[in-house]
């Protein structure tokens, strides 16, 4: 096993307890008719998780161990079986550890002899006077004193240096914002960091109110709070204080990228609400993702079919118990009542309880029409 994979010696104990964990899932004339694992235990062993010893995996790394740019899996060498994983040495890290989620590739062992060569030889690159020279490959990373040892990443320095120098470019002006394609635009005079957005999503009302798009899908949105009857037009009672309100703006788009509709929310700004004074309870139980799988496997288990509701505008259908009052959106304010405001007698997007009130408003229905909650607290919450 260690020759066939040009394994070193010192494996020679993975080596044996590898082999003895074959040999018991074997047949054996010790035991006729079946396997010693197998009169041992009385269990068949399953046999289809036996792998090569000695190739060449790539064992995955968990989220928590990694950070955003890290690699996702890790080079290593199967040595053998342990716990119901496979058993991994990582040779750069000298580390021994144990996955399930591993890919083998079983055609393929490690170089140690290039390995170990690579180790020795160390590449330097000199730089004296501002020149760079060739690389050379040291035994020993011994230089005079008056050359400086630079990493092997600074070899493009030479490259740019005999590019020519990029002639200033005049500013430009995209959708009211000034860029300087200059501060952009790299040697080769490639764009980096930069992208044009033809239909970028807007910001502020003043970009949108004039777009004929934009204008209809925010009528739209006024339309279904008024329909709902989310609030309606009133005098500010003395003691209490209009909370603002401000448009999001969405471009749903296709899987080709091509622009599905447009999309405009009415929020309101809840960061500006008071605890105990605009709102009580916040907290909202949702569906755990186990919860979910289990549904989707029982499901495929028992051939169901599953459908798919999305509720339009949910958080605007939740009766309020507080009194919370917002001021009218500019550009839509109502001529000669400039100093009203709304009163919400139901939940708005942005409301710190408005999760909560969709959730009792949800929960009674389903418990009216027949549904139960599940009664396992360790699958279901919410």
């Amino acid at each position: 096993m260690l020759n066939a994979k040009g394994l070193p010696n010192y494996f020679w104990v993975e080596a044996v307890t590898c082999a003895v964990y074959l040999i018991n899932r074997s047949p054996t004339r010790s035991v006729l008719n079946t396997t010693p694992i197998e009169a041992w235990s009385g269990f068949k062993p399953n046999v289809q998780h036996l792998k090569v010893s000695g190739s060449i995996t790539y064992a995955h790394v968990p989220k928590a161990t990694r950070s955003k740019l890290d690699d996702k899996a890790v080079k290593t060498i199967f040595i053998g079986y342990k716990h119901g994983g496979y058993k991994l040495y990582n040779p750069m890290t000298k580390k021994m550890i144990v996955s399930r989620d591993v890919t083998f590739t079983e055609d393929e062992e490690w170089q140690w002899n290039v390995a170990a060569d690579m180790d020795s030889k160390k590449r330097y690159i000199y730089v004296l006077n501002d020149d760079v020279e060739d690389e050379v490959t040291l035994e020993a990373p011994t230089v005079q004193r008056e050359a400086v040892i630079q990493p092997e990443v600074a070899a493009p320095i030479a490259t740019m240096m005999k590019r020519p120098r990029r002639q200033q470019r005049q500013p430009v002006h995209l959708q009211g914002c000034k860029v300087n394609l200059d501060d952009e635009v790299d040697d080769n005079g490639d764009l980096v960091h930069f992208s044009f957005l033809a239909d970028s999503e807007p910001v502020r009302l003043a970009d949108v109110i004039q777009h004929p798009k934009w204008k209809e899908v925010m009528d739209e949105e006024l339309m279904a709070i008024e329909k709902n009857n989310t609030w309606h037009l009133t005098d500010l009672p003395k003691g209490h204080k209009a909370i603002d309100v401000k448009w999001v703006y969405k471009i749903k788009v296709k899987a080709n990228g091509e622009i599905d509709r447009y999309k405009a929310r009415l929020v309101e700004k809840g960061f500006k609400q008071r605890e105990g004074y605009d709102y009580e309870e916040m907290f909202s139980p949702v569906a755990r993702m186990e919860t979910m799988r289990l549904i989707i496997a029982l499901a495929a288990q028992r051939q169901w079919k599953i459908h798919q509701m999305d509720v339009k505008s949910a958080f605007l259908n939740d009766p309020l118990d507080e009194n919370v009052y917002v001021k009218q959106s500019s550009g839509f304010i109502q001529s000669g009542k400039e100093e009203k405001v709304y009163k919400l007698t139901k939940a708005l997007y942005g409301l710190k309880q408005a999760p909560i009130a969709w959730n009792k408003r949800i929960d009674s229905f389903l418990y009216a029409n027949g549904c139960k909650k599940c009664a396992s607290r360790s699958l279901c919450k919410g």
